[in-house]
C-alpha cells in the first residue's frame, strides 16, 4: 500500500482503540503539554475545519518551518524577525505563483475542469470512483458559485458546502 493508505492504531481516551489514517483524528487523541505541540494540533484542527483535508500535510509543513527556524532561535534571533522573514517569503511565493506559475482556466470547459479536480482528489478515491466523484464535485461547485465583481467567481463553502462522511459500501 501507499503511505497515505496506511492506518494507525491508537488508544483513545476511554481505553478503546481507534484505527484511522486521518492525521487530525490521531492528533485529537494525544495529550500534549508543550505550547508548540498544542499549536501544531490547533493548526491541524483549523485545517480540518476550513478545508476538510490536508491535516497531515499541514503538520509536516509546519514542522519543517519550525525546523528551519530552530538554528536562528539558537543564535538568539528574535522570533518577530523570523516571522517577518516567513511573511516576506510568503509574499514572494504568492507573487511567483501568480506571475510565473498560474495559468488561466476556462471554467466552462468541463473536461479541463475535471482534470484539475482529479489532480487534487487523486489520493482520496479508488480509480473506479474518481470520475464519478470529480463530476459530482464540479456540478456541486457550479450550483453554489457566486459571480463576484471583476470577473471572479466566489464559492461560500461555509454557507453552501457541508462535509458528510458516508461508508464506501453505500456508493455501490
Amino acid at each position: 500500500k501507499q503511505w497515505y493508505q496506511r492506518r494507525v492504531a491508537i488508544t483513545a481516551g476511554m481505553g478503546g482503540i481507534v484505527m484511522t489514517n486521518d492525521g487530525n483524528a490521531i492528533l485529537r487523541e494525544i495529550q500534549v503539554q508543550h505550547p508548540a505541540a498544542k499549536s501544531m494540533i490547533e493548526i491541524s484542527r483549523t485545517q480540518d475545519e476550513e478545508v476538510g483535508d490536508g491535516t497531515t500535510s499541514v503538520i509536516i509543513l509546519a514542522g519543517e518551518l519550525l525546523k528551519v527556524a530552530e538554528p536562528f532561535l539558537v543564535e538568539n534571533m528574535h522570533p518577530t524577525v523570523i516571522i517577518a522573514a516567513y511573511r516576506q517569503a510568503l509574499e514572494d511565493a504568492v507573487d511567483m505563483m501568480r506571475n510565473d506559475v498560474a495559468k488561466s482556466v476556462d471554467i466552462n470547459n468541463r473536461e479541463e475542469m475535471i482534470k484539475i479536480i482529479k489532480s487534487s482528489l487523486g489520493t482520496k478515491f479508488m480509480k473506479g470512483w474518481n470520475d464519478l466523484a470529480c463530476g459530482i464535485a464540479l456540478d456541486a461547485v457550479k450550483c453554489v458559485n457566486i459571480d463576484d465583481k471583476g470577473g471572479y467567481k466566489e464559492i461560500d463553502i461555509k454557507r453552501y458546502a457541508k462535509k458528510k462522511k458516508v461508508p464506501t459500501a453505500t456508493l455501490r
